[in-house]
Order: structure tokens, then sequence, then C-alpha cells
């Protein structure tokens, strides 16, 4: 069974998207600051992360930057509610596969999981199809 991390500090948003991500069958691991979510996934193994960029203390970048610097070679969506804060270039130089915006279209974002999950985190590139005004692939 494939394994996602949700990261996001509001909580209602991860008990939202654990109970989608649930029904569609994938074990869930959440967490609502990114030093948990860094502990969790020194203790497990993560198919999937999905991270919010803006949240107080350790924010979605530095998340991500230390996880891939702890080894996390999995994919990695975004969900933000800010696009300005989601520059492409540097999103891709963490190896972010995909961007969501908030608030999430649930049939895109479903969508998304399947093909992200389906994919070899080695090849991002290949995770091409439709975009949306909502969604990005990077």
């Amino acid at each position: 069974m494939k394994k996602i991390l949700l990261l996001d500090d509001n909580f209602e948003i991860v008990l939202m998207l654990r109970t989608i991500v649930g029904e569609l069958g994938y074990a869930v691991r959440s967490a609502t600051d990114g030093k948990s979510a860094l502990a969790l996934l020194q203790r497990e193994s993560i198919d999937l992360i999905i991270s919010d960029l803006r949240m107080p203390g350790m924010d979605g970048w530095e998340f991500i930057k230390r996880a891939r610097e702890d080894g996390y070679t999995g994919h990695v969506l975004i969900l933000t509610a800010f696009p300005q804060m989601a520059e492409a270039t540097r999103l891709r130089s963490l190896g972010v596969h995909r961007l969501l915006m908030k608030p999430i279209q649930i049939a895109r974002f479903e969508e998304q999981l399947h093909e992200l999950l389906d994919e070899t985190p080695e090849d991002p590139a290949s995770a091409a199809g439709p975009e949306s005004p909502s969604t990005s692939q990077l």
C-alpha cells in the first residue's frame, strides 16, 4: 500500500485530506508542522509528500529542502493558496513534481495522486497530463 505524508498547519485541511486520501485506499500519515513531518520521514518510508508552502516556523520550502537533504527521493505535491510564493524554478530545484492551488478541486487532487503514485520518482517529467488553472506540472 502506498503511503502519503500530509503536511499543513491548518488542522481542518489535514483532516479533510486524510479523509480523501484514506478513501482512495492509500495509507496516510500527517503532521501540522515541519519538524514533526521530518521526524516521521525518518521513521517511515513515504511514497508521496503533500505539503503546504506557507506555514509558521518551518515553511514548506525549508521542509522540502531538509527532507531532500535527509535522503527523501519520492514525489512532492505542493498545495498553496499563495501562487506568488510558488516559484517554479525554485520548486523544480527541490524536486517538486506538482502544484495545486487552494481551494483544491477534489477530482483534480485525486487525479494527481493517482498519476504521481503510478510513476517512478526518478522520472517526474513523465507526469505529463492536462493542466488546469488550478494545477501546474513543474
